[in-house]
């Protein structure tokens, strides 16, 4: 099971946002799932024995821890980042993934799906880089960032053909081209990354040659 702990600088709006739909989940997931309480609660229990729908419920899952992760790092991004592209590439992930999360916090509460609002992996992933600074601190963010990407487009394109619910398949579907164009700016950042690295190098070769 996932350990569910807390970013230090979690935006405002998605703590009370996630806290609140936890709490309307729980209450709801007490009704429709049943308990001692409930005398119908067998009658109400949905139906996540199929395959399908718990491969859909991991996904939803994963993709919250996703863009819980990318709006947190984009924070991050935007304030530590040391040339201008890479905090331009946090604050489009931050738009991106913020009316992204929007959008998944309908598919999980139709579904009645609780999400986290972080695993203890995205809590190591945001302290790792916030240790960071300068180029360090640029460049692991742009390969966080080309990582991360390519590994979501390989998951929404494999539910988005497989998933046997329509509304989470239409989703993973319409996610993809933003995913491609933001795996776009990631690259893009990255090599404005590796090329200052390069200048300085050669910088720091000239100086010791004169």
């Amino acid at each position: 099971m996932r350990k569910v702990k807390h970013f230090k600088l979690l935006p405002a709006w998605v703590f009370l946002l996630t806290a609140g739909l936890l709490f309307v989940l729980s209450c709801n997931k007490g009704i429709k799932r049943g308990d001692k309480n409930n005398t119908n609660g067998e009658n109400n229990k949905p139906k996540l024995n199929m395959e399908s729908d718990t491969n859909d419920e991991y996904f939803l899952l994963n993709a919250a821890e996703i863009n819980l992760l990318q709006i947190n790092l984009a924070h991050l991004a935007q304030q530590n980042g040391m040339i201008a592209d890479v905090k331009e590439l946090g604050k489009k992930m931050e738009d991106f993934y913020s009316r992204s999360f929007q959008y998944l916090i309908v598919l999980t509460t139709n579904k009645f799906i609780p999400i986290p609002i972080t695993t203890d992996n995205a809590v190591n992933v945001y302290n790792n880089l916030s240790k960071k600074s300068g180029n360090d601190f640029d460049k692991a963010y742009c390969d966080i960032m080309v990582k991360d990407h390519k590994y979501a487009i390989v998951q929404f394109e494999k539910v988005g053909v497989k998933s046997g619910d329509a509304a989470v398949r239409h989703w993973a579907k319409s996610m993809l081209a933003d995913l491609r164009i933001q795996l776009s700016n990631a690259i893009a950042c990255q090599m404005k990354c590796s090329e200052i690295s390069i200048n300085k190098v050669s910088n720091k070769t000239s100086v010791v040659k004169i």
